[in-house]
């Protein structure tokens, strides 16, 4: 349950299409509702993973949510927002922090990383602060606000590991794993890493 934030209030007023716009009790983030009401997102290919139709109707959401095992619910409930795992490297204990898009680097990295330990949405710490609603959780969606390495995260020589780019850049240890953005072709290959030796395994073949 979110605390402290109008879930609804998260949609600009001038935000007319693509989203999902039928009431949800309690609230939807405007993310939600942009995944819900967007084919961007691949949304239908959820929906047809569970043997329902994608549409527009407040129906669909209803039987979305019956068809999905109260496992599938748990886990995804469960889920973290933020990774931190310790890895040894140069004879010392390093952090690597995996965050989906990245950090914003004009705001504290630990407030960030506090917040979404905490799945936060009303945690102000978490959207640009030119933005008049909190529309886009900058972590998730961020796009050039969130690539550079974080100045805090790089004088703790942390590891800052992101996907969501659709590229690959190493610059130091900032690293962005993503050169396929999940449609792994020739050319284009999906990717893995080995820390802290920052090795990288990629495959394209089809």
């Amino acid at each position: 349950e979110t605390v402290g934030i109008d879930l609804d209030g998260t949609r600009p007023a001038e935000y007319k299409l693509g989203y999902w716009p039928h009431p949800v009790p309690g609230g939807m983030h405007y993310q939600g509702r942009r995944w819900g009401g967007s084919a961007v997102y691949d949304a239908d290919a959820t929906f047809r993973s569970y043997g329902q139709e994608f549409g527009m109707v407040e129906a669909d959401r209803k039987n979305l949510i019956d068809a999905v095992p109260e496992a599938h619910k748990a886990f995804l409930a469960e889920l973290e927002w933020a990774v931190e795992v310790p890895v040894g490297h140069d004879g010392e204990e390093r952090r690597v922090v995996c965050v989906h898009a990245g950090l914003l680097p004009d705001r504290p990295a630990e407030a960030q990383l506090d917040a979404l330990r905490r799945r936060d949405l009303a945690a102000d710490v978490l959207y640009d602060s030119h933005k008049k609603v909190k529309e886009r959780i900058a972590a998730m969606v961020g796009r050039r606000n969130v690539l550079p390495m974080h100045p805090e995260l790089r004088l703790e020589k942390c590891f800052l590991v992101s996907g969501h780019h659709g590229c690959f850049e190493m610059r130091g240890n900032r690293i962005v794993l993503d050169e396929s953005g999940g449609y792994p072709r020739k050319g284009r290959a999906l990717q893995a890493l080995i820390l802290p030796e920052k090795s990288v395994i990629a495959h394209d073949e089809q």
